[in-house]
């Protein structure tokens, strides 16, 4: 009896809570205008990834943001509609590669905007297959997607292989070994892996309605 009503109590918790996230978003979308593509909150949060990720790279050495830089921009596009998906994830792109690839500017700053739409659409496909990640399958499909979508901007279209997340973690030495057997994509294998773990952790307790 006591297990019976310990899961009926859950289940009445996780009701309210819903009903709780429903509204949330319910009031969100009659404070919005139609037109509005994201919320403040959804552009803060795919900006301060896009930030947290930037940091990652060589110019600032701070490879250990890429352990977690992805939560916000993962929680953001996480169970949302494809339109949500694809804006979150442009925005998100654009500003990333304006962080890392700024020095494309130094030559032609209409490049520079150009080839950040551009590769930004990359993070596009990435989102479109990328719904769901409360699964447990998600910590394996995610991150090949992620990976996925790095070899295609590698090689589509003569390619573009800068900025590969795995690149965060050239100092650190007693994780590049594994770049021997699985390549860079390995390691960015893992760190996304590692992002989506935090991500479904994060999402569980307490709901997070963006």
């Amino acid at each position: 009896m006591i297990p019976a009503r310990a899961a009926v109590e859950k289940n009445i918790r996780n009701v309210a809570e819903n009903e709780a996230c429903a509204k949330q978003k319910i009031k969100k979308n009659i404070s919005q205008t139609k037109a509005a593509p994201l919320s403040v909150k959804q552009l803060l949060a795919v900006s301060v990834s896009a930030g947290f990720l930037s940091l990652a790279f060589s110019r600032f050495n701070l490879g250990v943001l890429a352990w977690g830089g992805l939560v916000p921009f993962f929680i953001t596009i996480n169970g949302k509609k494809l339109r949500a998906r694809l804006w979150s994830s442009f925005v998100f792109g654009f500003l990333f590669f304006l962080g890392t690839i700024y020095w494309v500017g130094h030559v032609s700053f209409v490049g520079l905007i150009v080839l950040c739409l551009y590769l930004s659409l990359y993070f596009c496909l990435f989102a479109v297959m990328a719904k769901n990640f409360a699964l447990r399958s998600s910590l394996i499909f995610v991150p090949a997607i992620w990976v996925g979508a790095e070899f295609l901007r590698s090689h589509l279209l003569t390619g573009f292989g800068w900025s590969l997340i795995g690149y965060t973690q050239y100092k650190n030495l007693w994780l590049i070994q594994i770049a021997a057997f699985v390549g860079v994509g390995g390691v960015s294998f893992l760190l996304v892996m590692v992002n989506v773990a935090l991500t479904q952790l994060i999402s569980k307790k307490p709901k997070i309605c963006w």
